[in-house]
């Protein structure tokens, strides 16, 4: 049996996007991603399958927070 997920999954892709929109997606390795969310690559490959999979959810989590920023202006618009 799998062991539950024990980390901040909001916390873990706002860092993983900041550090692929710093350096872009090549340029980023899995040691830097170890480095800046505190994971174990292990941990990594088991939330996401790969560097591709964190990639991809974190720019889902971005379009996701996109989306709520542009319906609060809607919503705030005469």
């Amino acid at each position: 049996m799998a062991r539950p997920v024990e980390f901040e999954m909001d916390t873990v892709l706002q860092k993983a996007m900041d550090t692929f929109w710093e350096h872009g997606y090549s340029a980023t390795s899995m040691s830097n991603l170890v480095e800046v969310t505190g994971l174990k690559p292990g941990s990594i490959y088991a939330a996401f399958g790969s560097k591709e999979g964190l990639f991809l959810s974190a720019i889902d989590k971005y379009g996701q927070r996109s989306v709520k920023r542009l319906q609060a202006l809607i919503e705030q618009a005469d």
